[in-house]
């Protein structure tokens, strides 16, 4: 796996990202998908595991916020993951840092079926606010990533499958931003995929 620091850099993407970290676009406005993975491939350049609270469990720490979208680092240990899910309002994009995760989603032919692609370590996507997926981490090594959303992610719905394409919500939550990730409330409830 390629550590996304041994990536060539892109000048006009870097000056794209260098660009958005001034952006004042109001908070309601999403920020386009392609800058939004630029962000997430710039920092996932500059994170370190080292940034992200101690523990077994799936962890995850709020890199930045600003009016346009925040940023989180988030560490997947082998068997985590959380289930079907949205962002609310916000587009998003995510990079991951070392590791592999699973993103599944349905099939876009209407069919029910899910789709499953993995993401290793320099590999990133991104999508709108329709988007509905889980990420999981289905191996043995641990994986960490870096999530970007825009506007910043306020709240999300878990679902469950219906019959075909049909998503049945089970609950929503708001997104805490500074939440202690180590409280007793499950990680799924408190922040972001």
């Amino acid at each position: 796996m390629i550590h996304p620091s041994a990536l060539p850099l892109d000048h006009d993407r870097a000056r794209r990202v260098v660009r958005s970290l001034a952006a004042t676009a109001p908070a309601s406005q999403s920020l386009d998908c392609e800058l939004l993975q630029d962000i997430a491939e710039g920092l996932a350049r500059s994170v370190s595991a080292e940034q992200l609270p101690q523990g077994a469990e799936r962890r995850w720490v709020r890199l930045l916020g600003t009016r346009s979208y925040d940023a989180w680092l988030i560490g997947w240990p082998p068997g985590t993951g959380l289930d079907l899910h949205d962002h609310g309002e916000s587009s998003a994009a995510v990079c991951v840092v070392f590791g592999v995760l699973d993103e599944q989603r349905l099939s876009a032919g209407g069919s029910g079926g899910l789709l499953t692609r993995q993401l290793g370590a320099g590999d990133s996507l991104s999508f709108n606010s329709a988007h509905v997926h889980a990420m999981h981490n289905s191996n043995d090594i641990h994986a960490m990533s870096v999530h970007v959303y825009s506007p910043p992610l306020s709240t999300m719905t878990f679902f469950e499958r219906g019959e075909g394409s049909q998503l049945l919500p089970l609950d929503s939550a708001l997104v805490e931003p500074h939440a202690n990730p180590n409280r007793s409330r499950p990680p799924s409830v408190d922040t972001a995929a």
